[in-house]
């Protein structure tokens, strides 16, 4: 990840909006996913809380509804409280078909489509998308915290 992929997510941290509500996870296909190493490779593996294994929970792939409600089940979450940031459109489709909410970071070759459901938040880089969820979550977060 770049720099300022890492600086984006202490922004959100900082914004207030590192509570329970933004609890960072990962889910990946199995135990040897792209989703670890590339956390590793970028020095954040330790950002995240938690990373999911299909292979060893719901036994399905994403987008498949089931691996998102196993991911909400884990958590102790309402689908629509959730999240996922991705840059794959059919992740986002999956996320958001499971009540999710959705982030869709571009890369060359992967425009959201024009079907389907489609992600509430999109970015040209991990950047972007963090200044949308800020927007839309830090007055809410700083109203929730003692002493606002």
């Amino acid at each position: 990840m770049t720099g300022g992929g890492l600086t984006a997510m202490k922004i959100i941290e900082q914004a207030g909006l590192a509570h329970r509500r933004s609890r960072r996870t990962c889910a990946g296909s199995d135990r040897n996913s792209a989703a670890g190493r590339q956390l590793e490779h970028g020095g954040i593996i330790d950002l995240f809380e938690r990373r999911f294994r299909v292979d060893e929970t719901v036994r399905r792939h994403k987008p498949a509804p089931a691996a998102y409600h196993s991911v909400a089940a884990a958590l102790e979450l309402d689908p629509g409280d959730i999240c996922l940031i991705a840059s794959h459109v059919w992740d986002t489709i999956g996320a958001v078909a499971a009540g999710w909410q959705a982030a869709l970071i571009l890369r060359e070759g992967n425009a959201p489509l024009d079907v389907g459901p489609q992600p509430d938040y999109i970015g040209k880089d991990l950047d972007a998308v963090a200044d949308q969820l800020i927007e839309r979550y830090a007055p809410a977060a700083s109203a929730s915290r003692p002493g606002h």
